[in-house]
């Protein structure tokens, strides 16, 4: 089933030639953000999805960042009156043609809401090299009211192999970067990273871009794993510092894992923390983990037959095999100019 798209089409982004500007209002922009993998898998998707829009709209953010999209996914969400009422989502078709095919992909939501202050532009770069339709998804947030910068938000769901990803960061940072890297757009990369160490996200860090967890939680014995049932005492990856233990730069992998725990099975030990949201030139105000938590069979009906409900009597459902990450920015206007946007090779939504 076609759904119809309600982005504005975008043409590959060029330089603006006006001149700098300061607003006329210095008050900071809030903006509350949600990346999630919402893992691709058929076990339970409809009964995930409906948990994932109950967790949408208790916490309530303006810009979300998925992983993993399908086009059950899409269908899922787009029958959802409280979605269809209050979202604008990127069209997972759209990738698919653009960037190769793949039965699943990246997008980004916007609220209805953040249209009124801003006009919503989105656009995919297509990441060289990649054989699963990998690319950087990004929607322009451009204020309607005065002259200034856009804000450029993305995500990302990177490749398994190394190179590819140390590659493709580097196609990240460039288009984030836009023609004036001294004087950078606010923006903020997120998703899923698939890194294997915290050293791979190096380059974003060289570039100015903040860690938004590490920004917001002193130093601890660990730093956070992003799969839903993993043990909270386990070492997964952090950030190198001194005042981290060098044994958290350790990760060992997670392949298999999934969001579905069996009876009995032991929590994971050693998990990887692969999602991130890293920002340049925004505050960052707070950030926590959200889908920690089994599906409550109250708020979210898991029914199977007789027999099924017998063999599966005390099978935990997460929303996903990942969890979210909820991160409060904001933009500070005052002295941000108009004179740059992003350059890079883009294609316009349709």
């Amino acid at each position: 089933m076609s759904i119809k798209s309600t982005w504005t089409p975008i043409q590959p982004p060029k330089p603006s030639n006006k001149p700098l500007s300061t607003t006329p209002d210095s008050r900071p922009t809030p903006i509350r953000v949600l990346t999630y993998n919402v893992w691709f898998d058929n076990m339970f998707q409809e009964q995930r999805t409906r948990d994932l829009l109950r967790i949408i709209q208790e916490e309530n953010p303006d810009v979300l960042c998925f992983q993993e999209v399908t086009m059950k996914f899409q269908r899922i969400m787009h029958k959802d009156p409280y979605w269809k009422e209050n979202w604008t989502m990127t069209k997972f078709e759209d990738q698919s043609v653009m960037v190769g095919e793949s039965w699943y992909g990246t997008a980004i939501a916007v609220k209805k809401a953040l249209h009124k202050s801003f006009v919503c532009k989105a656009f995919l770069v297509k990441f060289k090299g990649t054989q699963t339709g990998r690319c950087l998804t990004v929607v322009e947030l451009k204020p309607r009211t005065f002259v200034a910068q856009p804000i450029l938000v993305s995500t990302v769901h990177l490749d398994y192999t190394p190179e590819l990803r140390k590659r493709h960061f580097r196609i990240a940072i460039d288009t984030l970067s836009g023609s004036s890297p001294d004087k950078p757009i606010p923006s903020f990369i997120c998703g899923d990273t698939n890194i294997d160490s915290y050293n791979e996200i190096q380059p974003l860090l060289d570039a100015g871009f903040v860690d938004s967890w590490i920004a917001t939680h002193p130093p601890t014995p660990v730093a956070p794993a992003t799969s839903p049932f993993s043990d909270p005492t386990s070492g997964a990856t952090a950030t190198p510092p001194p005042e981290y233990s060098p044994d958290l730069i350790h990760v060992d992998p997670t392949y298999g894992q999934t969001g579905v725990h069996l009876p009995g099975k032991p929590k994971k030990e050693n998990v990887r923390r692969l999602d991130y949201l890293m920002c340049r030139n925004m505050n960052v105000k707070t950030a926590k983990l959200v889908g920690t938590e089994p599906i409550d069979k109250d708020k979210v009906n898991l029914s199977f037959g007789n027999e099924e409900q017998k063999a599966l009597e005390g099978v935990k459902v997460w929303p996903s095999d990942h969890v979210g990450v909820l991160v409060d920015l904001e933009v500070v206007w005052n002295g941000i100019g108009a004179e740059d946007t992003v350059s890079a090779e883009s294609q316009s939504l349709i």
